[in-house]
């Protein structure tokens, strides 16, 4: 069992919504969520946040690497950003779940 694991938002929606909380807490002893990706879960009112933040192996913290922060600010969303921060600072796992977008065919 790896000990902990950075989250990204759309990751822990997506297991909140299914409520299958358990894919991630049976693999980590801990599971540390950006600030800002709580403030994104938070906003949704899908009853996600509640789940997942008044769980015990889950925890927030802020990145202290804002050089990063500001690097990665503008190509990725700030929740994403300084979820690879945290990942690049703590040296942990990141749990990410994105795809890469097609461009518009061009006319």
């Amino acid at each position: 069992m790896t000990t902990a694991v950075i989250s990204d938002s759309s990751s822990l929606i997506m297991v909140g919504k299914l409520k299958r909380l358990d894919l991630l807490t049976n693999l980590f002893q801990q599971i540390i969520i950006p600030h800002r990706v709580a403030t994104e879960i938070q906003a949704k009112e899908d009853g996600v946040a509640s789940l997942i933040l008044t769980h015990p192996l889950f925890s927030i913290a802020a990145t202290t690497r804002h050089e990063l922060l500001a690097m990665l600010d503008g190509t990725l969303d700030y929740g994403e950003a300084e979820a690879i921060a945290l990942a690049d600072e703590y040296q942990l796992i990141l749990l990410v779940d994105e795809k890469k977008r097609a461009k518009p065919p061009k006319t």
